[in-house]
C-alpha cells in the first residue's frame, strides 16, 4: 500500500511540474489579454542628443504602458515608460540628422499595439558640444571641462604620447599610453590628474558619452611643473604682531592667535610626527573665530597644494577640529607690510581680506571633505570608515590659479598665513571665538 502511495505522489508531482512550465501559466502573465490600444502622439520636442515625445495615454485597462523604438549606432533599442506617465525621452545620438522612432502600447504580456512611426531630429549632443580647457599644473596637469548645460554623464579620456613630442606625427603615428578618464556630470568643473614626469609631452584628449558616443580627439603639448615636499625642518612660528597675542587689544592684520600649553606649540605643525605619540597644536578657548597664524617657510618656493592632518584620531568631525581653511602666502616680510602697507578699514575687500596687510594673497580655500557627503543642511550626520580613512591620511587643500578666488596661487612666496575660518563646532553653533587644533601642517611645490 505504501508504494502505491508512494508512486502516486511521485506522478501528482510530475503533473504539477509538467503544468507550471507550461509557457501559457507563467507568473508575469495574464492568459489572453486584448491587445491595448494606441497612445495618441501630442508633440516632439527636439532635445541635445535625441528627442522628447508626449503622449496621451488611452484609458484602457489591458495597457500597461508605451514603448519607443528606434535605432542607434546598429541596434535597436526601446525607452519605455508605465501607463502613469506621458513623456518619452529618445536619446543616445550623436548626429542631427532625422531618425525614425516607432511608438507603441503594450499590455502585461509584452503584447504590443500597432506602431505609429514618428520622425525627431537631435539637436547638437552634448559630447560634441561639451569643451575643455588643459593646463600645466603641479605633478601633473588641470582640466577644465564646461558647456554641459544638460548635465550629461560624459567621459574625457586622456592619452600621453611615449614618443618624441617635438615630431609632427598624426594620432595614428603616436604610441599611446592612457593616464585618466575623468567621469563629469558637471556644467563647470575642474579636475587634476598627477604623477607625471616634468617632462614636455604630447597629451590627446577626446569626451565619451554613456552611448559609445566620441568627440574629435585634441592633440595639446604641456609640461607638467616638478613638483616636491617643502623641507619642514626649515619652516617656523613667525609671529606678526605682538605676541604673546592680547585678545582684548587686537591688532588689525596681525596674528590673533592665542597659544594653550597643553599642545605642542606651532613647532608642532612640522615636525613630522603622525600617528598618535606626537604632539600637536593647540590654540587656546576663547580664540577669535576666524583666527590665523603666520609661518615662515625658510624657502621661497611656489605652492601646488598643502596637505593638513587633523589631531591623532580625536573626534573626527566634531569639536575644535578645522572645517573650513584658508591659506595665504607672501614674499613680503609681513611684519614690515603690516608697517609700510597696512590694510584700510574702507576698502571693500578689507573684510574678505580679514584686514592684512597688503602684501598677503590668498593661495588655497577649502572645506574639509568628506566621502560620504554632509547632511543636507551641511550638519555632520555620523562618519563612516572611508570618511574616517580620508579624514586622517588623505586631506590635502589644492592650489589653483584658475580659480577666481586665487589667481595668484602659484605666486612665489616666503611666508604662510594659516587662516582657520571655522572650526566643526563653531559652524555648527555659529561661534565667534574657541579653540582649535591641527595635527600636521605639509606643503607641496616648486622650490627656488
Amino acid at each position: 500500500m505504501k508504494k502505491i502511495l508512494i508512486s502516486l505522489s511521485l506522478l501528482l508531482m510530475a503533473v504539477i511540474t509538467l503544468v507550471s512550465c507550461g509557457d501559457g501559466n507563467r507568473i508575469d502573465q495574464k492568459g489572453e489579454i486584448a491587445i491595448p490600444q494606441e497612445p495618441t502622439i501630442v508633440g516632439i520636442k527636439s532635445v541635445p542628443g535625441g528627442a522628447v515625445i508626449k503622449v496621451a495615454i488611452p484609458d484602457d485597462p489591458n495597457l500597461k504602458g508605451v514603448v519607443a523604438t528606434y535605432q542607434r549606432n546598429g541596434a535597436t533599442v526601446e525607452s519605455r515608460i508605465s501607463r502613469y506617465l506621458d513623456t518619452l525621452v529618445v536619446e543616445g545620438y550623436a548626429d542631427e540628422n532625422e531618425h525614425d522612432v516607432v511608438i507603441r502600447s503594450f499590455n502585461a504580456n509584452d503584447d504590443k499595439s500597432e506602431g505609429q512611426t514618428v520622425k525627431i531630429t537631435p539637436l547638437v549632443a552634448p559630447v560634441k558640444t561639451a569643451k575643455f580647457e588643459a593646463f600645466e599644473s603641479f605633478g601633473g596637469i588641470k582640466i577644465r571641462i564646461t558647456d554641459n548645460p544638460t548635465l550629461a554623464k560624459l567621459a574625457l579620456v586622456v592619452q600621453c604620447d611615449q614618443t618624441n613630442p617635438d615630431q609632427d606625427l598624426a594620432y595614428d603615428q603616436r604610441k599611446w599610453k592612457d593616464v585618466s578618464t575623468f567621469f563629469t556630470e558637471s556644467n563647470s568643473v575642474v579636475l587634476t590628474r598627477r604623477g607625471l614626469e616634468a617632462v614636455p609631452t604630447v597629451f590627446a584628449f577626446h569626451f565619451r558619452d554613456d552611448f559609445g558616443n566620441v568627440s574629435e580627439t585634441q592633440l595639446i603639448k604641456l609640461t607638467p611643473k616638478e613638483e616636491v615636499a617643502l623641507n619642514k625642518k626649515l619652516c617656523k612660528h613667525y609671529p606678526v604682531g605682538t605676541y604673546p597675542v592680547d585678545l582684548k587689544k587686537l591688532q588689525p592684520g596681525a596674528d590673533n592667535f592665542v597659544n594653550d600649553t597643553g599642545g605642542g606649540g606651532v613647532d608642532a605643525l612640522f615636525d613630522g610626527v603622525y600617528n598618535g605619540t606626537g604632539k600637536f597644536f593647540l590654540a587656546a578657548k576663547g580664540n577669535p573665530i576666524p583666527t590665523w597664524l603666520t609661518i615662515d617657510l625658510g624657502q621661497e618656493a611656489s605652492i601646488s597644494r598643502i596637505a593638513t592632518k587633523p589631531r591623532w584620531d580625536y573626534m573626527p568631525f566634531q569639536s575644535g577640529n578645522v572645517r573650513e581653511w584658508e591659506f595665504w602666502g607672501t614674499d613680503v616680510d609681513p611684519r614690515q607690510d603690516l608697517i609700510n602697507n597696512p590694510a584700510n578699514k574702507d576698502d571693500a575687500d578689507y573684510q574678505s581680506r580679514h584686514g592684512f596687510s597688503r602684501g598677503w594673497f590668498m593661495i588655497a580655500k577649502g572645506e574639509q571633505y568628506k566621502p560620504s557627503g554632509y547632511a543636507p543642511d551641511g550638519t555632520v550626520d555620523g562618519w563612516t570608515s572611508e570618511d574616517r580613512e580620508y579624514y586622517l591620511n588623505s586631506t590635502e587643500y589644492e592650489c589653483d590659479n584658475t580659480n577666481p578666488l586665487t589667481p595668484r596661487a602659484f605666486d612665489k612666496i616666503r611666508y604662510l598665513r594659516i587662516v582657520v575660518v571655522n572650526t566643526f563646532e563653531s559652524w555648527q553653533y555659529k561661534q565667534t571665538s574657541g579653540g582649535w587644533f591641527i595635527g600636521e601642517v605639509s606643503p607641496y611645490g616648486q622650490i627656488y
